[in-house]
């Protein structure tokens, strides 16, 4: 029994803890998640972990590394060589050093790099050209453009400038607009995602728009999830609604997931822990009997909510209302406990109470389409992407889009939106 306990011990050790080097501080690298590893890299030291096993190596190389990619186990680390112009490209499986080649090209520092189904290097030189190498460092035929970003999804590799995202081909071929311009990161074998909460899926050539602020989107298999200041949130593909979350414990560096199971990997003491999930663990537990009055959307009889509107459990409330003024005019028949921490918001949880009476309710603030409490030109983009044609909003961010209440985003929600921004129509 005790050598049981041991062994499991060991495994679970095995499993969770990223210790290449107890003494390194992996904090300042600049890291990526690679369809399902976790690598980065700094000075003239790289590292590659495993985020499903947990398995990591540390690596040393001669010259200051510019990057890293991967091309399913194997590390691709290009390192300056010493030589204007040149760079060595060392491919690690494991702790073996596998071949290394030379390639001539001005790829700079942290540039950006990814890997074909046939093991060439494609990266991005300063100027943003697409600069391709075989594995004997024979250059291979230029693409014309100048590009932000380079990625391999399934096998294949995608492009990405300040309006778009392209298929590697002879010559890109551009698969949909990007909304906005700002930092892309690896979501699952599917989507791209961005800073501002954007999924970009390629292979349907569609965008979805998410709550923002994350550490980084993965796709589950019923849910996006992402890391929200130290909890797991999992978020409906197609509503884009909260469906639950966990605590991680800290703030996570990287989210993957495959299937049903999701990894966090989290900073530790200079190295890395990965945290394991199932959907399960993020998802609320449904209670075996029928739903108690406090869990349906009927408001309790003594509280009087007729000055806001109230559309199939959301509560439509104006721009600039505070938690207090909401308090106040529930009271003295009720009260309100927000569920939601942090400001008022779009798609923030509300119980009204009264007596043993209660109801949750989700807030809706009018103009708050992004959401996130504030009204600016994100709320605006958002709203004039959706008369494009993007189908990029929530139930909750649709009521807050529609301003003048009519069932539908036209151009007179778009009206209203810029007096809001304007500061004109806050008191109609």
């Amino acid at each position: 029994m005790r050598k049981a306990l041991i062994a499991l011990l060991l495994i679970i050790t095995a499993f969770s803890a990223f210790t290449a080097n107890a003494a390194e501080n992996l904090s300042g690298y600049s890291s990526r998640c690679c369809g399902g590893y976790y690598a980065g890299y700094k000075d003239n030291k790289a590292f590659c972990l495993n985020i499903k096993s947990g398995n990591n190596i540390l690596y040393t190389f001669d010259g200051e590394v510019s990057t890293v990619a991967m091309h399913h186990s194997k590390l691709y680390a290009v390192t300056k060589s010493g030589q204007n112009g040149r760079y060595n490209v060392i491919i690690m499986s494991g702790k073996s050093q596998t071949k290394s080649f030379s390639v001539e090209a001005e790829l700079g520092n942290n540039c950006k790099a990814a890997v074909d189904k046939n093991g060439n290097l494609c990266a991005l030189d300063c100027s943003g050209k697409l600069c391709r190498f075989d594995t004997s460092g024979r250059r291979l035929t230029n693409t014309d453009g100048y590009y932000t970003h380079v990625f391999t999804l399934s096998d294949r590799v995608y492009l990405a400038d300040g309006s778009g995202i392209y298929l590697l081909s002879n010559p890109p071929v551009k698969l949909m607009n990007r909304a906005m311009f700002g930092n892309l990161f690896e979501v699952s074998e599917s989507c791209l995602g961005d800073d501002l909460g954007n999924i970009y899926n390629v292979k349907s050539k569609t965008r979805s728009v998410f709550p923002s602020g994350q550490t980084g989107f993965a796709e589950s298999k019923s849910f996006f999830v992402c890391d929200k200041g130290g909890k797991l949130c999992a978020y409906g593909k197609t509503d884009g609604e909260l469906k639950g979350s966990a605590e991680i414990g800290s703030k996570a560096s990287a989210v993957y997931a495959e299937g049903k199971n999701i990894y966090a990997v989290v900073p530790n003491n200079g190295g890395f822990l990965v945290r394991s999930f199932t959907e399960d663990d993020l998802v609320p537990k449904q209670k075996s009997e029928e739903l108690s009055a406090a869990e349906s959307f009927d408001v309790p009889d003594k509280v009087d909510l007729s000055m806001y509107k109230l559309r199939d459990g959301y509560l439509i409330l104006p721009d600039g209302i505070t938690k207090a003024e909401l308090s106040k005019s529930v009271k003295p028949s009720g009260s309100v406990t927000y569920v939601t921490t942090g400001n008022l918001k779009t798609g923030g949880k509300l119980k009204i109470t009264s007596g043993k009476e209660s109801c949750e309710l989700t807030a809706v603030i009018m103009g708050d389409i992004a959401p996130n409490g504030i009204i600016n030109s994100y709320d605006k983009r958002l709203l004039f992407d959706r008369l494009l044609g993007f189908d990029n909003l929530s139930k909750a961010q649709f009521y807050a889009a529609d301003l003048n209440s009519d069932g539908k985003t036209t151009n007179a929600d778009l009206v209203l939106l810029d007096r809001l921004l304007t500061g004109y129509g806050k008191e109609n």
